[in-house]
């Protein structure tokens, strides 16, 4: 539950990557005209991920926000490690039959 009042105008912008199930992400807002805020949002959404997110901002007559989010899906996490650890057992069984091959 939250409330907000602001008179003036607001823009903003966003950026975010996601690898292997972690996510990362940034947002800035410009204001003008009066307004402060501070928010921070954690919890699990209907998909089982993860989020943090804070922002903040002030803005007496020009201003603005910015906010920071950070993201786990344990599936996709998950996931990640089994595929890195296939790899680094292929690549093993590479290299041994390499090696013995020269033998």
């Amino acid at each position: 539950m939250g409330a907000e009042a602001f008179a003036g105008a607001k823009g903003g912008v966003g950026a975010g990557a996601d690898v292997g199930g972690i996510g990362v992400g940034v947002t800035a807002e410009g204001w003008a005209g009066p307004d402060a805020e501070a928010s921070l949002n954690a919890g699990k959404d209907a998909n089982g991920v993860w989020h943090f997110g804070p922002e903040v901002g002030i803005s007496p007559a020009l201003g603005g926000a910015v906010g920071f989010e950070f993201t786990v899906d344990p599936g996709k996490v998950v996931d990640t490690v089994g595929d890195a650890a296939g790899a680094v057992g292929d690549a093993a069984s590479w290299v041994g039959g390499g090696i013995g091959s020269l033998f």
